[in-house]
């Protein structure tokens, strides 16, 4: 019988207590070779992004305020669905992204279909709506303030429905490419001569 020397290789994770993986001395190779590809394809999963960047260029006509509740038309730097969801914008310093800042679909506009793209749904204007007060669910600040720093600003719009933005086809084929010569070049470095 072989002494465990000759058969096993053991490899210790640094900075952790004690921790160590055995495997065999005749698979070593391939163990590392799957750590090289674990680590270089690490993250690799393709994150969506579920919200629209935008950033609002300016107010369409006067907001108007009643009870405390503000509605507004903003003008934005590109078309998005019009369709109803949140904004996600700072004011006064203050993040707001807890549906505080409503988004509704501008009327005379054909609402948009979730699941279905259709550039005649898209519209550069939304109507927003959001309350005036201190208590939770509304924004604290003047109309006159909130509307101020929202001219300009670059926000996040997050639409019900499962509206997403398009990931760009260029941008995969990239990813795609990048990943593939980086599996060639750790299949390089295994065919290599020692």
């Amino acid at each position: 019988m072989a002494s465990t020397c000759d058969s096993w290789c053991f490899w210790r994770q640094p900075k952790r207590a004690q921790l160590y993986y055995w495997v065999p001395c005749a698979h070593k190779d391939d163990f590392r070779r799957l750590s090289l590809f674990a680590v270089s394809v690490r993250g690799e999963g393709g994150s969506t992004v579920d919200f629209f960047e935008a950033t609002i260029r300016g107010i369409e006509a006067k907001a108007v305020e009643k009870d405390g509740q503000v509605q507004v038309t903003v003008i934005l730097d590109k078309e998005v669905p019009n369709y109803r969801g949140h904004l996600i914008a700072r004011i006064k310093g203050r993040l707001y992204e807890n549906q505080e800042l409503i988004i509704q679909p501008v009327k005379g506009k054909p609402l948009a279909v979730p699941g279905k793209r259709d550039s005649a749904t898209k519209t550069d204007r939304l109507r927003l709506v959001f309350e005036i007060g201190k208590d939770e669910g509304m924004v604290n600040a003047t109309m006159e303030e909130a509307v101020k720093d929202l001219v300009n600003q670059n926000v996040r719009l997050l639409l019900e429905g499962g509206f997403v933005p398009n990931v760009s086809k260029t941008s995969d084929l990239l990813e795609d490419i990048r990943r593939q010569l980086e599996l060639i070049r750790l299949n390089q470095q295994f065919q290599a001569p020692r």
